[in-house]
């Protein structure tokens, strides 16, 4: 049993003692009179137990639990080993480091990693065998022009157009005393063109002319209308001639050859067959600036 002594700073310590009297070599170490109680917890050199249904001391349980389950940090990784090999499996081998080699049959990060370099990012360059972000790009935006090859949003956008389209210039044209392009349309597959005309600058024009192409490679353009008559008198809906291009016309004062400076004029034409239809515009001296809306379909 423990026996109780005081030490040289006054503590109250315990200590074995078989005789009684004890020795200070051996401070603080407990012998139980009940002699199955010590057994029980056994030596802290005990060897530690193998398995749970093992039988041992409580040293011996608490030595088994920490070489055996817990193990260490070196331990090999295993599915059925310590908690150390199946930490060591499941961080090490299946989860793996950000530094792994990208590949789609390894390690979590190595497959994050494949799975990163095959989103990209947003800067990648448009490819169809690139990327997701570069098939993405390949895709085209809202804002592409309508093309019968080229990106998917130029196509739809085509495919789109093939119904009408409407076009405007994007900022006013100044318009000279030599003929001036005010806008283009392009009129392949289509029927019907409207177009609404602003002079918006301070000179009245003196020459406006409507004139087709019939082939994007060729650079001779034919004049359709270019005289009040041929926007008036001449015109189909007037004169009943069918086969005439300029459906019907106006303007806000003057003639649609002659708008004033602050005036507007509008005409509706035929345009099949044409490739194309362009506006030209000039004025005697100095200049203007006119601006250009309409639709095609």
């Amino acid at each position: 049993m423990s026996v109780s002594y005081i030490d040289g700073s006054g503590a109250l310590r315990q200590r074995k003692s078989a005789s009684g009297d004890g020795t200070t070599g051996d401070p603080d170490v407990f012998s139980f009179a009940d002699q199955g109680t010590y057994d029980r917890l056994g030596e802290t050199n005990n060897s530690p137990i193998n398995s749970p249904s093992d039988n041992g001391t409580i040293a011996s349980i608490i030595r088994g639990l920490w070489q055996n389950l817990l193990g260490d940090a070196t331990d090999a990784s295993s599915a059925t080993g310590s908690i150390h090999a199946k930490l060591r499996l499941l961080i090490a081998d299946t989860i793996g480091a950000t530094s792994d080699a990208l590949s789609v049959t390894g390690t979590l990060m190595a497959r994050l990693r494949a799975l990163a370099e095959g989103l990209g990012t947003t800067s990648d360059t448009a490819s169809s065998t690139g990327s997701i972000h570069a098939k993405l790009r390949s895709l085209g935006i809202t804002g592409d022009t309508a093309a019968r090859s080229g990106s998917l949003m130029a196509m739809v956008r085509s495919v789109a157009e093939t119904f009408f389209l409407e076009a405007q210039t994007a900022s006013a044209v100044t318009i000279t005393t030599i003929l001036t392009t005010v806008i283009t349309f392009d009129c392949r597959g289509k029927n019907t063109l409207g177009v609404q005309l602003q002079n918006t600058g301070a000179t009245a024009l003196s020459g406006l002319q409507v004139q087709a192409r019939f082939n994007s490679a060729l650079t001779i353009w034919n004049a359709v209308a270019s005289t009040t008559a041929d926007f008036t008198t001449s015109n189909g809906k007037t004169a009943n001639n069918g086969s005439a291009e300029i459906i019907n016309s106006g303007v806000s004062s003057g003639t649609i050859i002659t708008i004033p400076a602050g005036g507007n004029g509008w005409f509706r034409m035929r345009c099949e067959g044409m490739e194309s239809v362009r506006i030209q515009a000039q004025v005697a001296s100095g200049s203007t600036t006119m601006t250009a809306s309409g639709i095609v379909e």
